[in-house]
């Protein structure tokens, strides 16, 4: 008979981590997300909530923002095309959401930490 493994919550955490990091600019959806692992979308929420302390949106929107500065402060890539790297399709929701997550807009951000 064949041999198993069940993936342990841990497991399936850090695949889902992987899963996002490798494709940033890939808008998944918890429904994608949860049947990359044969898992529902509870499940997907409790386990990620249980691994890291915070929900998955949260996690998505942190790992995006963090990449969106790294880019700001070390790319000449227009505002717009980091925004698209990052899965933002409409620039002006890019650039709310990145205002409510560090304060600044993403022009400020780059005066300031850039190259």
């Amino acid at each position: 008979m064949p041999d198993y493994h069940i993936p342990t919550d841990k497991e399936i955490a850090v695949k889902i981590c992987t899963i996002i990091l490798t494709d940033l600019s890939r808008n998944w959806s918890l429904a994608d997300l949860a049947a990359e692992q044969h898992i529902t979308t509870f499940t997907l929420r409790r386990i990620f909530k249980k691994q890291y302390g915070i929900s998955l949106t949260e996690y998505y929107l942190k790992v995006r923002m963090e990449k969106a500065k790294e880019l700001l402060a070390t790319s000449n890539n227009t505002i717009q095309m980091i925004g698209e790297a990052v899965g933002y399709v409409e620039g002006n929701n890019f650039q709310k959401r990145f205002k409510k997550h560090t304060g600044i807009t993403p022009g400020e951000w780059r005066k300031k930490f850039g190259q």
